[in-house]
């Protein structure tokens, strides 16, 4: 005889029961299932981590959004692990990987410092000088920069002239795009036609109103090798020729 105990609710096992008859009838040994309930406890616990794991998680992204907006990623490494790094609209150093340095000021220019404002065409103060910066940046990065340095300035620093194969001359494109003014030359400054053409486009600094950088440091009794911060670095590929360690 088989004895089912599903109907009331349980499970069994089977065994083997031997009736008098002398036929052996197979029944289940019963055993009843636990029903499980959920713990209000762990229930609310799981909750409030998931909870806290999704504020954190927006949290992260809000960090590292504003991050992304305020970084200012200046760095570009180039083959051979040389970098540039910008001081101002000028000057930038060239740093190899045996930790020689040749700090180079552009000849023929003279670029806003580096925390000196000018005023735009409505009167309004900007960053002039980050400006300039960042625009020697942009001129300089890429491979196969290479300067001509001829003479050696009261501050220690390499002058000459530096190109590039986008910019075979840095200074004048430095200058046609209004972030300089041009100097040095015996009577005409040698990038006086780039110049002229910044004026007429109204390019950079030309915009508006400025004090020459000159003035500016007078006016605040700084010395030029001293008002660069911040530095920014591009890549390079060679080292200057004539250049010599300062």
């Amino acid at each position: 005889m088989i004895v089912s105990w599903h109907r009331f609710g349980v499970a069994s096992d089977m065994l083997a029961v031997s009736k008098g008859t002398g036929h052996s009838a197979t029944m289940r040994r019963p055993y009843y299932r636990r029903r499980s309930y959920p713990n209000p406890t762990r229930a609310r616990i799981s909750r409030w981590l998931r909870l806290m794991g999704t504020v954190l998680m927006m949290a992260a992204l809000v960090v590292a959004a504003a991050y992304m907006n305020n970084k200012d990623t200046r760095t570009i490494m180039a083959d051979g692990g040389k970098t540039v790094h910008v001081v101002d609209g000028d000057s930038f150093e060239i740093r190899n990987q045996d930790g020689s340095v040749w700090r180079v000021r552009l000849y023929g220019l003279d670029a806003p410092e580096y925390r000196q404002q000018c005023r735009d065409a409505a009167g309004s103060a900007w960053a002039c000088g980050k400006a300039a910066r960042a625009s020697m940046m942009a001129l300089l990065a890429g491979n196969g920069l290479r300067c001509d340095l001829s003479a050696t300035d009261k501050y220690g620093r390499q002058i000459g002239t530096c190109g590039n194969a986008r910019h075979p001359d840095v200074s004048a494109a430095q200058v046609a795009a209004g972030f300089a003014i041009a100097t040095g030359g015996w009577g005409i400054p040698p990038y006086d036609s780039e110049q002229e053409q910044a004026k007429s486009a109204k390019r950079g600094i030309w915009a508006g109103s400025f004090d020459e950088p000159a003035v500016w440091r007078d006016m605040h009794k700084l010395a030029e090798a001293t008002t660069g911060s911040d530095q920014a670095a591009v890549g390079v590929m060679e080292p200057p020729r004539s250049a010599k360690k300062p």
